[in-house]
């Protein structure tokens, strides 16, 4: 069951626990630059301040969670240039735990303004688990075809600052679970 941990204007962050212990996931808007022709990738956490993997880093060590195993970058770019992606160095900072990124532009089925409005409603509450449980999923962001999403998406798990396994993967949902409740958007 995911379970908010902490919920900004911008981002939210949820835990879950699995069998290898917890995954931590962090979806917010994620971008990539270039500095003197030198790739920087950078995720926007709070307030819309841009973090690079080392600032995440010391943000995860003080969220409240407890035996990190996993943790999942949900947003746009968290992959790009593989071993050169703030998935990769955040993998080589936070030592023996997994980290999942995407290469290009991704989707969630939880749209922050949804967040924003059942947090004000219902703070850290049951109703916000439960939408959480029920919409969170992540795409290639595309537009649907033919009232569906049925796209592939580059996902790519890193251990230690190296990649561990890569995955193109084809998520077929029905776009009007999404639409209706107006809850998919770019990261």
């Amino acid at each position: 069951m995911k379970e908010l941990v902490l919920h900004c204007r911008d981002s939210y962050i949820f835990k879950e626990k699995t069998p290898i212990g917890t995954e931590l996931t962090i979806s917010c808007h994620g971008e990539f630059d270039f500095h003197n022709n030198i790739f920087i990738s950078k995720v926007a956490i709070i307030g819309n301040r841009f973090r690079r993997a080392g600032d995440l880093a010391n943000f995860i060590r003080s969220a409240p969670v407890a035996n990190i195993r996993r943790i999942h970058l949900a947003f746009c770019h968290s992959a790009d240039f593989y071993l050169g992606s703030i998935a990769a160095e955040l993998s080589r900072i936070i030592a023996n735990t997994y980290v999942v990124g995407y290469a290009g532009s991704v989707t969630t089925g939880f749209l922050q303004e949804d967040a924003n409005d059942l947090f004000s409603k219902h703070g850290h509450g049951p109703e916000y688990n439960r939408d959480l449980n029920e919409y969170f999923r992540v795409f290639k962001h595309d537009e649907p075809q033919n009232n569906t999403f049925d796209v592939q998406y580059h996902k790519i798990e890193f251990l230690n600052g190296s990649i561990k396994s890569q995955t193109n993967q084809i998520v077929t949902e029905y776009s009007h679970i999404y639409r209706a409740n107006s809850r998919y958007h770019q990261l």
